[in-house]
């Protein structure tokens, strides 16, 4: 078991890597805008023939890259900024993924209607590659801002996701398996012998709790779903209350379909990113078996071992 955290150049000091550690631990998902991690280490390193303090070479908006594997089989878990350092011990560093940029990225756009492409033109900064689904916005305005508010006001204003996934910006499009136009499930997940634990349930559609809503312009709303479960927003400009109303069924009937739901517990490898598909197996009931899209990916690395939890979400169709 191994990890690799590299520290990349900057302005006033070298790359420089460490390959001993306390913790790290990530979490990344389509569901969130920031993809986040931490990191515990000493207080001090010996590397280069010197004797560093480790405060004084790590600094907030550093570059850092975090691999970890076995047998030096590693592959990168996390890529991002530092955030924050806390001078505490064993020194707790908090990383953020290239979010942290458009952070930090001024933003000012003023359109009376464009569509998602325009306004991402208009915005995201050279250099950051993005893809975006087909989207009419409508108007929107964003003054004395950054990028990632701007990411955040589509959130909550139109209900599109987005979030990086390496130093690639997704916006609007949930699975990174249908954006690839990839839906062979990359890895089998079979219950119990092959995972550390888990709390997979599986649930008919009558005990699956969805609320859709649709909204479009003045008064425009439809509802449809259960109270007490999960909740799908979603605007459309330019539609009726009818037509409203349609899409919210149809996307109901697209998410509250029987399956496993809960998490599970496997090891450091195989590599799985959310927005992928896996296939669930469980042996008491191998009738269940389905593909399911995978919403968040937990990475845990410290003595204990190395953990990967996996939030399983909606099953393929």
């Amino acid at each position: 078991m191994q990890i690799r955290v590299v520290f990349g150049e900057t302005s006033t000091r070298n790359e420089f890597e460490l390959r001993t550690i306390n913790h790290f631990s990530c979490k990344k998902s389509w569901k969130d805008l920031v993809g986040t991690g931490t990191l515990k280490i000493a207080s001090r390193s010996y590397f280069h023939d010197q004797d560093y303090d480790l405060k004084d070479l790590i600094k907030v908006g550093d570059p850092v890259t975090v691999y970890a594997g076995y047998d030096n089989e590693l592959v990168q878990e996390f890529i991002g900024f530092v955030a924050t350092v806390k001078p505490t011990i064993p020194i707790e560093i908090l990383l953020e993924d290239y979010m942290y940029k458009l952070k930090h990225t001024a933003a000012h756009c003023i359109f009376s209607s464009c569509t998602l492409a325009q306004l991402l033109a208009k915005i995201i900064p050279k250099g950051i590659a993005y893809s975006a689904a087909s989207i009419s916005l409508g108007a929107f305005k964003a003054t004395n801002t950054n990028v990632a508010s701007c990411l955040a006001k589509l959130k909550e204003s139109h209900g599109l996701s987005a979030y990086f996934i390496g130093k690639k910006l997704y916006v609007g499009l949930v699975h990174l398996a249908r954006v690839e136009q990839n839906l062979t499930p990359i890895y089998t997940v079979n219950i119990p012998q092959g995972v550390r634990k888990h709390s997979l349930e599986f649930k008919a559609v009558d005990d699956v709790k969805v609320k859709v809503t649709v909204t479009s312009g003045k008064g425009v709303k439809a509802v449809v779903g259960d109270e007490g479960g999960e909740t799908i927003s979603m605007r459309i400009p330019k539609i009726t209350q009818s037509e409203a109303e349609r899409y919210a069924n149809e996307r109901l009937k697209k998410v509250k379909v029987a399956g496993f739901k809960g998490s599970v517990d496997l090891w450091g490898l195989p590599y799985i990113e959310h927005g992928e598909i896996v296939t669930i197996i469980d042996r008491d009931y191998p009738d269940k078996k389905g593909n399911y899209y995978v919403d968040a990916v937990n990475f845990a690395w410290d003595s204990g071992g190395i953990v990967r939890t996996l939030e399983i979400g909606a099953a393929t169709k």
